[in-house]
């Protein structure tokens, strides 16, 4: 995948540079904020090669890329300043009314926001921590230097966690990290720590809480909010080298004792509040608690939600050393659609479709990355995903009875049911096993019983008895086909020709995902455009990948928005990886089902990547078109000299 390219068309789409205010990203997928919402057509956003979905949830527009979310953010931020306030000044944002709905979406927009690039230091501390007790199983000392130094490192990412999350919302709310840092440090200095064990104290006759605020979250977010609405003001009101020296210093005098008497201990009441209400859930109802939470954690990721429960299980973390919730749930979750995904895999006689998910169940079970699971196969096939969803709530059902603990925030999966590990409570790691056991033994056991709508896939035994009773004339074209030069394109379809300026989609028209010409078919068959090799076909079957064998690549999308059909109408003979030869059948589509659906069935035929060559001719972008008309060329400069 050419995530360089993806990031290009994902930047058109929405809106290019001034319409992004942030974008940061999760496990698997970007988080943009915008100035304008409107701009975005999902659907063209989903139609773009590497984009698994979307969704608009919490003030933000989600775009799911899956485990390669990484690559396709670095390639993004190569293309602008972005989070950097570029064009705030260019354009406000939308003042919409307040309502509670508003708060509730700012509230988790502001947790995942601040939370999401922080993850990989907060997982990677857990594991440390988990190491910690893993020596400790088998004997270490802890009074050993190298033991007591693991320790440390595995301890300081939680203790100056407010001083690290204060510098991600700062980001977040576009104010000085600097000096959000500074006045969460306050929070944790030895000093005050020092005072507070000795009760409750004062500044200036006011009342500061004792209280600890090493491993919270609310605090910090809270002050950093508070900042980022008062530091505007002091840029207004100062200019110049009083600016400089007296607008820091007036934040923290002024911003401290605000803090530590209002903002900290506010936020600290919250954070602790959530904690003992999920507590209270499962002192009160049990297993029932968590048997929900599981069955509905599916739609909580799709919602991009599943952040708010990050605070609670900190708190649990850094004050009483284990979490009964996230880690539980997740876990009967993301086993529950690596199971789903693994069945779909053995029983479906669809190639593509295995070999999906066949990678989407792995990398559920082996990382706990579900998206490429649920988006891809679960949740597209429908009855795969009801049985995830009864899995996963049998496995919190028993995970609440037993009263399962988790020791670190990682995402739970094979590789890190360490997490799970307990130097007090030896069978919390059994019950982690049963756990993952029911969760993927009731989840096979579903799928297999409410089974699912296959899609059809020709046999490669009918494609051979095509082959076979071809007639005449069609040899005739094979023939014709290899005379044909390896640096050109043939048309794919049989129609009619146009610029692809034409097309109603500004995705395509704009050229910005490559070159090329569209078809509107007359018929329902797609060819290959020369020798070469499927590289890919989609998951919707809506467009096929294609390299020829001279290096260049293509993409053929087979109409407008047809992603919405999820497969519907599309039938593929080839399988990605295959070789082709010039003019042999790559798929079927009922054109007729398209038009009567609605959707516009101009076929958009592009080069993706032009290497070896320089440069491309365009041969013919109008008239009627065959399998044999020639339509793009590779051209090198001594060709043009």
């Amino acid at each position: 995948m050419d995530y360089a390219k993806t990031a290009e068309a994902l930047l058109k789409a929405l809106g290019n540079e001034e319409n992004i205010k942030t974008v940061t990203h999760c496990m698997t997928r970007m988080r943009f904020v915008l100035y304008d919402e409107t701009i975005p057509k999902d659907e063209t956003v989903k139609s773009i090669p590497g984009v698994l979905g979307v969704a608009r949830q919490s003030g933000q527009y989600q775009v799911i890329i899956g485990n390669d979310v990484p690559i396709c953010y670095r390639e993004f931020m190569k293309l602008g300043a972005f989070g950097s306030g570029a064009g705030m000044e260019k354009e406000q944002p939308v003042h919409r009314k307040v309502t509670l709905k508003t708060i509730v979406n700012g509230i988790i927009d502001a947790i995942s926001g601040s939370i999401a690039p922080i993850l990989p230091m907060i997982i990677g501390c857990g594991m440390i921590r988990l190491l910690g007790t893993i020596l400790q199983l088998f004997g270490v000392s802890d009074t050993l230097p190298t033991f007591q130094i693991i320790q440390i490192i595995g301890d300081a990412g939680f203790y100056f966690l407010p001083i690290i999350l204060a510098a991600s919302a700062a980001a977040k709310f576009g104010c000085s990290p600097g000096l959000a840092m500074a006045l969460t440090a306050v929070l944790v200095h030895p000093n005050l720590i020092g005072m507070f064990a000795q009760g409750n104290t004062s500044f200036l006759r006011l009342p500061v809480t004792a209280t600890t605020y090493s491993s919270t979250v609310v605090p910090a977010l809270l002050t950093t909010w508070l900042l980022s609405k008062t530091e505007p003001f002091f840029d207004r009101v100062m200019k110049g080298w009083v600016k400089t020296i007296f607008k820091p210093t007036l934040i923290l005098l002024i911003g401290v004792p605000l803090m530590l008497v209002v903002a900290a201990p506010a936020g600290a009441f919250v954070g602790n509040g959530l904690a003992y209400s999920m507590a209270w859930m499962q002192e009160t109802m049990g297993g029932v608690t968590l048997m929900l939470l599981s069955a509905l954690t599916p739609l909580i990721v799709m919602a991009g939600i599943h952040y708010a429960l990050v605070p609670s299980c900190l708190t649990n973390l850094g004050t009483i050393g284990f979490d009964t919730i996230l880690g539980p749930i997740m876990l009967a979750s993301n086993l529950a659609q690596a199971s789903a995904a693994a069945m779909v895999a053995w029983r479906t006689r669809n190639k593509d479709l295995k070999a999906l998910a066949t990678t989407s169940s792995v990398s559920a079970a082996v990382a706990g990355i579900t998206e490429p699971a649920l988006y891809g196969v679960t949740l597209r096939l429908k009855k795969p995903f009801i049985a995830s969803m009864i899995g996963a709530g049998a496995a919190g059902l028993f995970a609440g009875i037993v009263g399962l603990r988790n020791y670190a925030l990682v995402t739970p999966a094979l590789v890190s049911m360490v997490q799970f590990i307990s130097p007090d409570i030896p069978q919390n790691i059994f019950y982690a096993g049963i756990t993952a056991v029911i969760s993927v033994v009731v989840t096979a056991v579903m799928t297999l019983v409410l089974g699912w709508e296959d899609p059809e896939e020709a046999p490669d035994t009918e494609e051979a008895a095509d082959t076979e009773k071809a007639s005449d004339t069609e040899k005739d074209d094979r023939e014709e086909a290899e005379k044909i030069p390896q640096d050109t394109f043939t048309s794919p379809l049989e129609g009619t020709l146009i610029p692809l300026s034409q097309v109603k989609d500004e995705t395509f028209a704009s050229g910005v995902l490559g070159q090329g010409v569209a078809v509107v078919p007359d018929k329902n068959e797609v060819y290959a455009p020369c020798d070469g090799t499927v590289t890919m076909i989609f998951d919707t079957k809506h467009a096929i990948g294609f390299k020829a064998d001279s290096g260049m690549e293509m993409i053929i999308h087979i109409g407008l928005d047809t992603v919405q059909l999820n497969g519907k109408g599309f039938e593929p003979v080839v399988a990605a990886g295959q070789k082709v030869k010039r003019g042999e059948l790559l798929l079927r589509f009922d054109r007729k089902l398209l038009m009567d659906e609605g959707y516009d069935i101009t076929t958009s035929v592009i080069v993706t990547d032009m290497q070896p060559f320089q440069r491309l001719e365009l041969l013919a972008e109008s008239g009627n078109a065959d399998k044999s008309t020639r339509i793009i060329r590779g051209m090198n400069q001594e060709e043009d000299k």
